[in-house]
């Protein structure tokens, strides 16, 4: 019996170990980074560890005068009564033809990619690079089934398992609801 447990756990990480891992996500063909910037609410996401039971989200991206982009996070704790927080980072635009690929120094998930944004720049997709993490933004605290559905879609499109993707709450009466964070 132990032996073939071994046999069963040793075959299973094998199988780990060779399983093809998806490249990074295609940016989105252009991106203004002076329509880019100002604030984004983060309507969900697949959570970094430091967005976790975070509500009232948002990013505000600034252009810095070396052609930098300031990413300023903002966020209250477990819910609305703990004071709001933030975090900033500063990223390099990596990829001059479409400025969809961004690279932050010092942060785990250094690599970003925009793989979406409306030609009204009223929501988006952010993709980390490793396909480890998703956000969705928008302009406006909510946005409609429809688009969210279709955003929801564009993931699943591009390899992302939709299910991983919670909504952040944007209201204390969201905090806990289903499908929320």
């Amino acid at each position: 019996m132990t032996r073939g447990l071994a046999l069963a756990l040793a075959l299973t990480l094998a199988a780990c170990a060779t399983a093809p891992k998806l490249p990074p996500p295609l940016p989105a063909d252009s991106v203004d980074l002076e329509r880019f910037s100002g604030k984004w609410y983060v309507i969900a996401n697949i959570p970094a560890s430091g967005e976790r039971e975070r509500v009232g989200a948002y990013v505000d991206y600034t252009l810095g005068a070396d052609g930098s982009i300031v990413e300023t996070y903002y966020a209250f704790g477990k819910d609305f009564a703990h004071p709001r927080g933030s975090t900033q980072s500063t990223a390099v635009v990596t990829d001059a033809a479409t400025h969809a690929q961004w690279h932050f120094e010092g942060s785990h998930w250094a690599d970003r990619v925009i793989v979406y944004v409306d030609r009204d720049y009223q929501d988006a997709l952010i993709a980390d690079a490793s396909r480890d993490r998703v956000w969705i933004l928008a302009r406006q605290r909510y946005l409609g089934d429809e688009v969210y559905s279709a955003m929801l879609a564009r993931l699943e499109q591009i390899g992302y398992d939709s299910r991983r993707v919670l909504k952040v709450p944007q209201r204390p009466e969201f905090i806990g609801a289903p499908g929320f964070q």
